[in-house]
């Protein structure tokens, strides 16, 4: 009897180690899976953050760039690649890129921020700016017309558009995309706290009726883009100077116009040519 209770007592111990070494190796195996778990998350963010910091333009070569600007890009950078998921810290960097003028950067930079956020139009409207300014109008009008499916109302979009179509000899795109900029609202003028506000020329839709004007006189209509700048004209003092401005190319237009007739008639002279020579003041009208 008393060896089958030792026997029996041996049984249950042998089964409560058993039990104790099965719960500790299940402990292990969680252990180890959360410790696997946790490897390849740290691992996967690691490959993520390095992933973003490859969309950032690397910085350029500052060979004869001032110590202010050097120290500008060098935060904006490093503040940029403490955060590369983070709009506004790309954002920043894009801005100073264009502020200093490294477009390719800028643009670069910019692509990447309206990556990381699309709802904000902002990002493609500068990287539109940076275009342009890289001489590259095709792409400015493509992302430009994005900006305005997004913005609508925005009027410094439709301006800079009717900009690019008229250097693209679009005249009436121009034309479309400088009416609307002229009958849209003054945008706010973004201000730091505590200054004052300071207006340092016409409004945008001055701007605009410029435009149209430019428009008119590039077709050979003469007579309009008068009518156009003198409304302007009467709009105030300060549009005067650029009334001036178009008074002076209209006269280079006429002057050009006489020059072209003149050897019109030079042409007419020779046999064969009589009638190959159509003086463009008949379009530009005296």
């Amino acid at each position: 009897m008393g060896r089958r209770r030792d026997g029996s007592r041996g049984g249950k111990i042998d089964v409560i180690g058993q039990s104790t070494l099965r719960r500790s190796s299940s402990l292990r195996l969680v252990l180890v899976g959360a410790l696997a778990v946790g490897l390849m998350y740290v691992g996967a963010t690691e490959v993520w953050r390095r992933a973003a910091l490859a969309r950032l333009p690397v910085l350029p070569s500052f060979e004869g760039q001032p110590a202010a600007v050097i120290a500008h890009l060098k935060d904006t950078d490093k503040a940029a690649r403490a955060a590369p998921h983070s709009a506004t810290a790309v954002g920043a960097l894009c801005l100073a890129y264009h502020a200093d003028v490294f477009l390719d950067q800028a643009e670069r930079c910019y692509a990447r921020a309206e990556e990381l956020d699309p709802d904000d139009w902002r990002w493609a409207y500068y990287r539109a700016l940076a275009q342009g300014e890289r001489g590259n109008g095709g792409a400015l009008v493509e992302t430009m017309r994005r900006v305005i499916a997004a913005a609508p109302d925005f009027g410094p979009a439709w301006l800079r558009l009717g900009e690019a179509e008229f250097k693209r000899s679009r005249y009436e795109a121009a034309a479309d995309a400088w009416r609307r900029a002229a009958s849209l609202t003054e945008p706010p003028r973004i201000l730091q706290t505590g200054i004052p506000e300071h207006v340092v020329g016409p409004p945008l839709s001055a701007y605009a009726t410029l435009g149209l004007a430019r428009v008119a006189l590039t077709r050979g209509d003469a007579q309009s883009a008068r009518q156009i700048l003198e409304g302007l004209h009467r709009g105030g003092a300060a549009l005067r100077a650029y009334r001036h401005q178009f008074d002076q190319g209209l006269h280079k237009s006429r002057q050009r116009s006489k020059q072209i007739s003149s050897n019109c008639a030079r042409v007419q002279t020779i046999r064969g040519y009589a009638r190959a020579c159509y003086p463009s003041r008949k379009l530009i009208g005296e």
